[in-house]
């Protein structure tokens, strides 16, 4: 489930929606898997798109930002329990670019620059400023 669907438009769901999903995935004991390729490590404002609604998934997926946008890279995320499976069994997932070490340490540099930056709040003032102005000039509503 991408948290904003990007290729179908870039729709933004309603608030309430990541939550609702995430009581349905409780309430029938579904794993609620979230797909931050495109909205993850900072695009939306927050490091993952998620956080906007207060949701914790209990898998994450990501990429492209993950490695700065050039190296090919992705990364699976899990709660603990989850986690505990693949580790048990580290055949149930495999990669194509696994373990390039020129893509591993992208990423790692990455992830340890993003909390040290400011980058996020500009997103989200960029995000408002646009949304003004596609009010203004174009009478598009904006959220």
């Amino acid at each position: 489930m991408e948290p904003i669907q990007g290729e179908g438009g870039v729709i933004i769901p309603p608030d309430d929606y990541l939550p609702r999903l995430r009581q349905l995935c409780d309430r029938y004991g579904a794993l609620l898997i979230l797909d931050e390729v495109q909205t993850g490590m900072g695009r939306t404002g927050t490091m993952f798109a998620c956080e906007h609604s207060g949701v914790v998934p209990d898998i994450l997926c990501l990429a492209k930002a993950f490695g700065g946008g050039i190296m090919p890279i992705g990364a699976t995320i899990a709660r603990k329990p989850i986690w505990e499976k693949l580790v048990e069994n580290p055949f149930l997932h495999t990669t194509t670019f696994g373990g390039n070490p020129v893509c591993c340490t992208a990423a790692r540099t990455g992830g340890q620059a993003f909390p040290k930056c400011n980058n996020f709040r500009n997103v989200t003032v960029n995000l408002n400023l646009q949304q003004k102005r596609l009010k203004r000039e174009i009478n598009i509503p904006a959220r």
